[in-house]
Parts: structure tokens; sequence; C-alpha cells
């Protein structure tokens, strides 16, 4: 067996083991491996162990946006680690059930030189022994849906940072400034408004305020429209309406509003109450995406998460409770 590494991964279970398990945490390794036993060896991988080159773009944009992989520097003892320690074993790769640990997973059994479609990966959402058990018993092929997903969002981010980020470091004269996919768009729609802030035009305009009386009632009312063409408030767009652009014009269009005669005509419906709901909390949010809009009752009660529907452990139990975050998808014991 190889020496255990201080750059390495944790320390291997003792001998007779026959099956590899590779996970991302060290400290979650050794928790794995007290429960699977001697019959496995649990290893970490310490997260992504394979990158796109630091000195290059690494995307090949003419081959449909082809990525180029290499091992990262700090990782390559970890692998070399990982490639004698699954000589003769089975290999299964534990790593976190989400898109960057499916894509870790791939890395790992590519440089390890084993099938990513073959049944090596299991996942569990729980670090519970007999959830860990049962896991390693139902592997599955690599999900290539979520790696081409991070590949996406990977290749994503170098075609805009590779290029931007030195733009700024050059432009602000500070070292390791980066731009991403996120920031370099919002910084964008932020420049936009900008420009548009500094691009507009002061424009004069004026409105008419009238005071009416009826059954002994006074009450202010805006003028709206004159003859069929709606005044322009100042806001939207201006072409066909009326624009009072001067005070002369607005006292002319006041004198001869005077001479007019006004009546009170019906809204053409009854006025009603609306109460607004309730703001929105975590329970409410996760209940709320469970049914459709505009429908109600019960048909889709049943597919709520158990802590919705006030479920809870039966009487009498005295095992582990579970608590379900469903905004971060975790599961804690």
């Amino acid at each position: 067996m190889p020496k255990k590494s201080t750059q390495g991964t944790s320390a291997p279970a003792k001998g007779g083991a026959a099956t590899l398990v590779v996970v991302e945490s060290p400290a979650k390794a050794k928790s794995i491996q007290k429960m699977l036993g001697p019959a496995y060896e649990v290893r970490a991988s310490r997260g992504h162990v394979a990158d796109l080159p630091e000195r290059e773009l690494g995307v090949d944009v003419a081959r449909d946006f082809a990525p180029t992989y290499e091992v990262k520097k700090d990782k390559k003892p970890v692998v070399e680690e990982l490639k004698r320690a699954v000589q003769g074993k089975r290999l299964l790769i534990a790593t976190d059930p989400d898109r960057e640990g499916e894509a870790i997973g791939w890395h790992v059994a590519r440089l390890l030189g084993r099938n990513p479609e073959e049944p090596i990966r299991v996942e569990f959402h729980e670090i519970t022994p007999k959830v860990v058990r049962q896991a390693v018993e139902k592997p599955r092929p690599i999900d290539q849906n979520l790696v081409d997903a991070q590949q996406a969002r990977r290749v994503l981010d170098r075609l805009l940072g590779y290029n931007l980020s030195p733009l700024l470091s050059l432009e602000f004269r500070k070292r390791a400034l980066s731009a991403g996919r996120v920031q370099s768009v919002a910084l964008r729609l932020v420049v936009e408004r900008e420009e548009e802030i500094e691009a507009f035009k002061r424009e004069e305009y004026w409105l008419l305020r009238g005071l009416f009386q009826a059954a002994e009632k006074t009450f202010p009312a805006l003028l709206y429209e004159v003859d069929g063409k709606r005044l322009w408030a100042g806001q939207g767009e201006k072409e066909g309406k009326l624009h009072l652009k001067t005070e002369a014009e607005a006292k002319a269009l006041a004198a001869e509003a005077l001479k007019g005669a006004y009546r009170v005509a019906p809204g053409g419906g009854e006025g009603k109450a609306q109460i607004p709901p309730a703001p929105l909390h975590h329970l409410h949010l996760a209940a709320g995406g469970q049914q459709p809009p505009g429908l109600h009752g019960e048909p889709h009660h049943a597919h709520r998460p158990a802590p919705l529907r006030g479920g809870g452990p039966p009487r009498g139990h005295r095992g582990p409770h579970h608590l379900h975050a469903h905004r971060l998808g975790a599961h804690i014991s």
C-alpha cells in the first residue's frame, strides 16, 4: 500500500478491500470508511482534479467549443495516488449529488481509465450507514447530461473571463481581477442604464388639474384627453399625444376648458376591494411551487414534500429525525 501523502487523500482501509470508493471530502471519506468497513477503501479527490489550462483558452470554438482538460497542478499527487489505489479493484464514484459532483466523477473515471457509461456512480443525500450501504449496492452510469451542463458553464466562464479579466486588471491597475458569465452581463446592464441616464434630455411639459364640485363635494381631477388625444404626462411614447410644451400653451388650454360644461360619467364597473396575499416565507414558497397556476384542490397535494403535508415520524418513533432543507436540497440527520 502507498504511504499517505500530505497532499493526497484519506488513509486507505486495511487489507482486503475489493472496491475503491472516491468521494470529494477527506472528512466525508473517514465517515464513510467506518460505515462500509474493510471490504471498501474510501479516498477523497479533494474537489476538482482536472480543469481547463491556466495559461491558454483551452476551448476550440471551431470544433463546437470542445474543451481541453489538464490535471490541476496541486491534484497531480491525488490522481497518482488514486491510480495506484484502484489497481485490481472495482471503482465506485460517490462525489456530491449535483452538477459539479457529476463532472468531478466523470473526470475521475476518465483519468483512472474507467468507462463512465458503466455502473460506477453512486449518490446519497444523507450520510447514514443504511443509506450509504444501500447506495453502493445500486450504482448507475454517470449522467452525461449533468456533465455537459457543467462543461457548458465552465466553457462560458472561460470564454468571457479569459479575455475580459486581463483587460480589467490593466484598466484598474490591480491584479487578480476576474470577470465571469454573470457579473459581466450584469455590469453591461448597469453601463447601458447609466448611458441612458447620461443621454437623457430634460423636456418641459405641463398638466392641467381642475377642482370640481358635485353633490356638495369637491374633488380634483387631471385633464386626460382633448378631442380624442391623450395628454402626454412626461412618460412613455409621445407620438400621437397632446404635448403642452410651455406655460402659455397650458394657460390657453385652461382658458378654453373653463368655458365648457362637465358631467361625471360612470366608471363602468363596481368597486371591489382586494386584499394582497401575505408575504411568502420558505415553506409557503416550496408549497406554491408544487401547485400549477390556476389549479386548486387535492390533485397535486400528494406530490408535495412530506414536511408540507404535515407528515412526521409515527408515534413511538425513537429513531433519528430527518429535516429536509428544500432550498438547498440538503438532508440533515
